[in-house]
């Protein structure tokens, strides 16, 4: 009962990635694209842990994350009647550092060595934000610090994950897969940035082509895809946390100075309760930030307060707000880089309010030009271009939230879909810590006012009233 009421319909799409595609194919005919993911979480122990084969279980993640970017490349390929372009492409693989290294501890340390050695920012909370430098440590001349925590075995790990991550994204350019990096624990995040921002300085720096050029034509017809509209390699920003609102202008000013474009995931965040509760190490200048959100053009942020605070806000209306608010500022972005993108958004949220804002803002900032609205003045339908629907997109969980989806799905029209649906894949003993995590944040969606169980509820009795009246 277990097995086919939660592994094979409510969260999880399969146990193969061969499994999910029938499940790719019916999202797509609903105008759904899909965040393809190998869900194999760590149980704050080994990323190996229980692995009694002679090939270790994170080379059997890695090689299954390799094989899943083929798998989603088919089927795109498939429906894109085989053209190997970047555009349209909405079968995107999803990446979990902890299941790619022998043992997540690695990353612990790795962490708490960048916390220590990283110029002080003073403007960003706790874990810090990434440094192009974050990785020469890994380097063969690099020497090691007297006091780090890293061991010789950690750099020779990590380095290794450099490596497979490296080659993970170069199939994932080859194929036309975007890739997206999961965020996780505060006390692996560090590590985490720090391969994240590497992959994207060396895989985000696609070539300023404008839609009406030559250039952009032929790369509609070619294996090749010189104008990219949308990052190769996104990563996930927490709105949860104190730190995302600094960590987030400072990784778009980052993008700006080194040339390459911002890929950001915007969430709100699925590890509150253990994040709440250990203290932050170290304190920003609130005052210093204050002044320096005085001077941006987005409003809305919410305030830090001095004082001994645990990396995440403390109430939902305050992550709420840094939700938005960080939404706002990415949609501004669009608007003024049209021709020479800054940054790709895939906004992550149950949150019908917030996904109405998003819309608005959208229309408001013509991202997006309104079709028709009811009687009441709101947007029934709008169309976005080409060119946004390839940098603008919204995300929700499979199993979750499906009368959300299904609002955004016909409110948007798009030629590609732009709601995609994280489906994870695995086996069931593989994949019972994401389950657990999903009941836990199915709990907060059922109780929300926005787009949660009442919505589904409604959704459900309209369905079998119309089958009563035929």
């Amino acid at each position: 009962m277990i097995r086919l009421a939660s592994h094979r319909h409510q969260f999880v799409g399969g146990e193969t990635a061969e499994e999910v595609v029938p499940l790719l194919e019916e999202l797509r005919a609903q105008n759904r694209g899909a965040i393809f993911a190998y869900s194999v979480e760590v149980d704050e122990g080994s990323a190996s842990k229980g692995s009694q084969s002679q090939t270790p279980q994170y080379r059997k993640n890695v090689e299954e994350m390799i094989h899943s970017i083929d798998v989603a490349a088919g089927f795109e390929d498939k429906h894109s009647l085989g053209l190997r372009t970047a555009h349209g492409r909405k079968t995107w693989v999803a990446l979990k550092l902890t299941a790619l290294v022998p043992s997540a501890s690695t990353l612990v340390r790795f962490s708490e060595h960048l916390v220590s050695t990283r110029p002080k920012d003073n403007l960003v909370h706790y874990p810090g934000t990434p440094q192009p430098t974050d990785l020469d440590i890994l380097a063969p001349e690099a020497a090691r610090p007297q006091e780090s925590p890293l061991t010789d075995e950690d750099i020779t790990t990590l380095r290794v994950l450099k490596d497979d991550l490296e080659r993970i994204c170069t199939k994932a350019k080859e194929r036309n897969v975007t890739i997206i990096v999961d965020s996780e624990y505060t006390w692996y995040q560090p590590a985490i940035d720090a391969f994240q921002l590497s992959l994207m300085m060396q895989f985000n720096r696609p070539l300023p082509v404008k839609r009406d050029s030559p250039a952009f034509r032929n790369s509609m017809t070619t294996t090749s895809s010189p104008g990219r509209g949308q990052p190769l390699i996104y990563g996930t920003y927490q709105a949860y946390l104190r730190r995302n609102t600094m960590h987030l202008l400072r990784n778009l000013e980052l993008a700006q100075r080194e040339g390459f474009v911002l890929g950001v995931k915007l969430v709100r965040g699925a590890y509150h309760v253990q994040e709440s509760n250990r203290p932050s190490p170290y304190e920003p200048d609130v005052t210093a930030i204050k002044g320096y959100l005085a001077n941006q053009p987005t409003e809305g942020f919410p305030q830090q307060k001095p004082g001994p605070k645990p990396p995440v806000w403390d109430e939902k209306y305050e992550t709420d707000a840094a939700y938005d608010a960080a939404a706002s500022l990415i949609l501004d972005l669009t608007m003024e880089d049209a021709d020479c993108p800054q940054v790709g958004v895939l906004f992550g949220t149950h949150n019908r309010g917030s996904c109405e804002r998003i819309l608005n803002g959208m229309v408001s900032r013509d991202l997006a030009s309104v079709k028709s609205r009811n009687e009441d003045g709101q947007v029934t339908k709008l169309r976005i271009n080409d060119q946004v629907a390839e940098r603008v997109m919204f995300g929700q969980l499979y199993g979750m939230c499906d009368s959300l989806t299904n609002h955004l799905a016909s409110t948007v029209e798009a030629s590609s879909p732009v709601v995609l649906k994280y489906v994870p894949y695995g086996k069931l003993s593989d994949v019972i810590p994401y389950l657990g995590r999903r009941a836990i944040e199915n709990k907060s969606v059922l109780g929300a006012k926005e787009g949660g169980a009442a919505d589904e509820r409604r959704a459900a009795g309209q369905k079998i009233w119309r089958r009563i009246i035929g």
